[in-house]
């Protein structure tokens, strides 16, 4: 599960991000999920390549339910159903600095 650590929940799901998620591997998820009608705009616009487009109309409820997202203090609570879960990996990438938080949290 990918874990984002960023101040700005909004910032944290924007772009490829966001497009990968839906327009790529995750459309049938999504769409069991309940978010069938906002999948199928953003794959079509994902298939058109205006990626950035499609990316911009998922919602952030969305994402914060197929990646662990946001500020620290938000992820500390996340973190717990995810320990929970069967899920045993965690995807993280950023810089230096959101590498240092990311294990702080989950470590923690």
């Amino acid at each position: 599960m990918p874990l984002i650590v960023h101040d700005d929940l909004e910032a944290a799901v924007q772009g490829v991000h966001r497009a990968q998620h839906v327009g790529n591997f995750h459309t049938n998820v999504a769409a069991r999920m309940g978010y069938e009608d906002e999948v199928r705009r953003v794959q079509d616009l994902y298939f058109e390549g205006r990626r950035d487009g499609g990316a911009a109309g998922l919602p952030t409820r969305l994402l914060e339910e197929l990646a662990l997202n946001g500020p620290p203090d938000k992820l500390r609570h996340d973190l717990e159903p995810w320990r929970e879960s069967i899920a045993t990996t965690l995807l993280v990438s950023g810089n230096l600095d959101m590498l240092r938080q990311a294990a702080e949290l989950v470590l923690r």
